[in-house]
């Protein structure tokens, strides 16, 4: 419930959230229809792994539910292009679900009305949760940043730097500051925004305390971890604190309208460590965390509490703080 200092969710919650994904787009979970038509739908997606000649059943059954906020973001005719290169793509591509690198792998370049462009698969994937799954439309948040003339965001976990594109259709005229932990992620990053001076990337993880880590990049590059000990190449990469980030980008003591952190299971330590982000958070309008399986959900939640945090809503594993007063 809006207004409620410490929500007090389990992890079990959570990872019930996680498995209906859709959650955030549509009616709540306690709605049985819905709750069952979504798991079933996951249920099936497995079963296409297994019977890739179903896949794109699944894709048709899939896009049906997002063609209403595809066509609300995109029109009808990029609905269209859209379509036609995901179908193509799951045809092509049916019998290789279950392949390591897939989800890297290039796709006919779309080009968003918003004016960004997707270019693999990937970024498909992560605009399906953006833009048409909605798990970020937290209509107060909305609200919030739309009416900023100025301000800066942080965004811990850039990816290939989506959620600063949704950002920016909220609000062009912010500033963002993001880090990225896999180097290849980071490129992808700096290339969508090459000369765009609203955006400054750092190719580093956020953790509880810094240090440098060797990781190996995993299959699936939204899924990439500074815990990541299994997989393909191995990279040595710089893990700092959220207050090392503030200092190298000079934002200390600056208002943070945003800070949105998608840290793949690193929330844990920082929180763990508190004072690495108490001093951000105290200068911090609104955090939004995506907080994982095993998180001690009512461990953070009761530090953003003390911090004068008041929990607003959720969506799936996404929580939305916002500074009392």
């Amino acid at each position: 419930m809006p207004g409620t200092a410490v929500p007090g969710f389990t992890t079990a919650e959570i990872y019930h959230c996680r498995r209906v994904r859709f959650c955030g787009a549509w009616p709540p979970l306690n709605n049985g229809l819905f709750q069952t038509m979504f798991e079933r739908l996951d249920r099936f997606y497995e079963f296409t792994k297994r019977h890739p000649m179903l896949y794109p059943i699944f894709v048709l059954v899939k896009f049906f539910l997002y063609l209403p906020p595809l066509i609300g973001h995109e029109g009808f005719g990029g609905a269209a292009h859209w379509l036609f290169y995901r179908f193509k793509f799951a045809f092509h591509n049916r019998k290789l679900l279950a392949a390591a690198g897939l989800s890297e792998q290039p796709i006919e370049i779309f080009r968003s009305r918003h004016g960004f462009k997707l270019f693999c698969w990937i970024e498909y994937v992560i605009y399906d949760e953006i833009f048409l799954e909605r798990v970020y439309e937290f209509s107060s948040l909305r609200k919030f940043i739309s009416g900023l003339r100025s301000g800066v965001v942080l965004d811990f976990g850039v990816h290939h730097g989506l959620f600063i594109d949704f950002i920016q259709t909220w609000n062009p005229s912010l500033d963002f500051y993001g880090a990225e932990l896999s180097p290849h992620n980071y490129e992808s990053a700096a290339a969508r925004f090459a000369g765009n001076a609203r955006v400054t990337l750092l190719n580093l993880g956020i953790g509880g305390t810094a240090r440098d880590v060797v990781i190996k990049l995993v299959p699936v590059s939204s899924k990439q971890s500074i815990y990541s000990s299994e997989g393909g190449e191995p990279v040595a990469v710089r893990i700092i604190t959220a207050a090392d980030f503030v200092a190298l980008n000079q934002l200390t003591g600056r208002e943070i309208a945003l800070l949105k952190m998608d840290i793949e299971g690193a929330e844990t330590e920082v929180f763990e460590n508190f004072q690495s982000i108490a001093g951000i958070l105290a200068v911090t309008r609104c955090f939004l965390i995506e907080i994982h399986d095993g998180a001690n959900v009512p461990a953070i939640t009761n530090r953003l509490a003390v911090a004068g945090f008041v929990f607003q809503e959720r969506r799936g594993i996404n929580f939305l703080f916002q500074r009392a007063g």
